[in-house]
């Protein structure tokens, strides 16, 4: 029988592994100007990504 640690480095990798193949399958990433939030902080206040468009995901054929 599998004790708690085992477990959770297997819960773990698991994890990663179904990780890396949904963003492998994905058609899209993340937005490298907001990493993902939408928003960026501009000096006075929060900007919506215009690259985006507020999502946080772009087309993985999107020229950065």
């Amino acid at each position: 029988m599998l004790g708690i640690i085992e477990l959770a480095v297997l819960a773990a990798v698991g994890f990663f592994v179904f990780k890396g193949i949904s963003n492998f399958l994905s058609e899209t990433k993340t937005c490298p100007r907001c990493k993902g939030r939408g928003w960026w902080q501009n000096t006075r206040n929060r900007e919506k990504c215009e690259w985006c468009n507020g999502t946080g995901q772009l087309p993985k054929d999107y020229p950065v």
